[in-house]
Order: C-alpha cells, then sequence, then structure tokens
C-alpha cells in the first residue's frame, strides 16, 4: 500500500510541474477526506518512499536540505504584514518550510541522532503550538533516547495544546509510558 502511495503521490507532485505543494493538499489528493492528523506520517513515509526510490544512494543529502532550512528566517514580506495579496505565499512558505523541519527530523532520527531531530521537532512547534504529529514525534523521540523527563513534560504540553483546541489528545501506547511500568 505504501508503495502506491509513494507512486501516486510521485505522478502528482509531477503532475504539479514543480509548483510548491502543501503537505495538506498532497494529503488530501492521497487521503481524500481524512483528517490531516493523522495522514501526516502516512505522508511522510510516501515522501521517505519517493525519495529513495529517487536518490537510492543519497547521493543528494541532507546538507542541501539543511542549507535549505537555514535559509528561512521567517514569512514571506514580513515587513508588509497587511497586505493580504501576500497571505497565500506566506502561507505556501510556511508549509514547505514545515515540510523541510519534518523530512530533516525523519532524517536525523533515521541516522540515531535524537538530539538533531528534538531540534527541528521544536523548531516545527515554534511556528505552529498545535501540530499534533510534531508533539507526538517529539515524544516518541525524546522516548527512545531515555529522556523521559523531557519526554513527560512534553506530553503535558502536548496534552494541554490539544485540550485548548477541544480535542482528546492520543494516549500514550504501552511503550511510551515514559518509564512507566
Amino acid at each position: 500500500m505504501a508503495v502506491r502511495k509513494a507512486r501516486d503521490l510521485l505522478t502528482w507532485l509531477a503532475c504539479q510541474r514543480g509548483r510548491p505543494v502543501a503537505r495538506e493538499a498532497a494529503m488530501e489528493i492521497l487521503w481524500p477526506g481524512e483528517d490531516p492528523a493523522s495522514c501526516s506520517n502516512r505522508l511522510s513515509v510516501a515522501l521517505s518512499t519517493v525519495r529513495s526510490v529517487l536518490d537510492p544512494h543519497r547521493k543528494f543529502g541532507p546538507g542541501d536540505l539543511v542549507a535549505a532550512e537555514a535559509r528561512y528566517t521567517g514569512d514571506v514580506c514580513e515587513d508588509s504584514p497587511y497586505a493580504e495579496w501576500l497571505e497565500p505565499l506566506r502561507e505556501e512558505a510556511r508549509a514547505v518550510h514545515q515540510a523541510l523541519l519534518r523530512e530533516l527530523a525523519s532524517r536525523a532520527e533515521e541516522a540515531d541522532d535524537p538530539d538533531r531531530a528534538v531540534r527541528y521537532l521544536l523548531r516545527l512547534l515554534e511556528r505552529d503550538a498545535y501540530d499534533e504529529a510534531a508533539h507526538l514525534d517529539l515524544v516518541r523521540t525524546l522516548t527512545g533516547a531515555r529522556r523521559h523527563g523531557e519526554a513527560r513534560r512534553r506530553y503535558r504540553l502536548y496534552a494541554e495544546a490539544m485540550r485548548e483546541l477541544d480535542v482528546e489528545p492520543a494516549p500514550l501506547s504501552r511503550t511510551q509510558r515514559l518509564g512507566t511500568p
């Protein structure tokens, strides 16, 4: 199933002819009508699959992505906050930046570098304090790094953010119980 979705994603991206696309748009195309929060990880898997097919030897490594992330210094035309016609471009740039941070966090985890993954996930949460997937990825990463106190604090912050939205926080799985038996 994941390979088919990766193929569908690649086909859809090719049809975009190089135009940047928001993660939300890709999720709606691949999983129409489903909650974006539940599709975020699936999209990351599909993107990773596409990348592994297009660049199996990782010739175009994360250094290119790190440089691109460093160039994002804030919203497009921040000095013109009331120019409404700029808002679509700002939103698109934010979405691309968030996707980039997710990919960098994923690659850091794959490289067994939880500290770097945590930094990228925290950057995501700086931009969107209600990003459920980023919260849960951060808790999982901290737990995997045996940083249970930090993981517990981060889970509490996640739960508070979800309750502010009147959303029930996802329960911790048995393997994520943060050091409790």
